[in-house]
């Protein structure tokens, strides 16, 4: 038996929010950029990650910030640039993000404990019951 599969380019990541997102409009596109740490036997190691439309508007932008624990799940992606010295010599400089798929809060105690505070003292969060009746399926 012979099993052909394709490749399998899916990343995982549990991590804290270096510092704030960094959000941007690209063209009609909302684009996130943002680093998580993650520790491995007291080693910090600092993952680059990407987000696009709308879980930047309406779930980044609004919810995520320096210090929020995040699961996030996605790809790898790889991108290539000729960086130009000072002296004239260029070398070309490889970085590896995640593109993130999906982005969730990771509660631990202090989160929660955190979190209700600030919701205690921000605006409800947003409705999502208002769905149209006349949906398909």
């Amino acid at each position: 038996w012979i099993i052909l599969m394709k490749g399998v380019n899916k990343a995982i990541i549990v991590g804290t929010v270096v510092k704030d997102p960094s959000i941007r409009n690209s063209g009609d596109v909302s684009v996130a950029n943002f680093t998580l740490a993650t520790n491995f036997k007291d080693t910090a190691t600092y993952h680059d990650c990407v987000a696009f439309g709308a879980v930047v508007d309406n779930f980044l932008s609004k919810y995520v910030h320096k210090g929020s624990r995040l699961y996030v799940e996605g790809r790898l992606q790889t991108s290539s640039y000729d960086r130009q010295h000072d002296c004239g010599e260029k070398h070309k400089v490889y970085k590896t993000q995640v593109v993130a798929v999906t982005i969730e809060l990771v509660y631990t105690p202090e989160t929660v404990e955190a979190t209700t505070q600030e919701l205690a003292t921000s605006s409800p969060m947003p409705a999502f019951d208002d769905l149209e009746d006349d949906i398909p399926f």
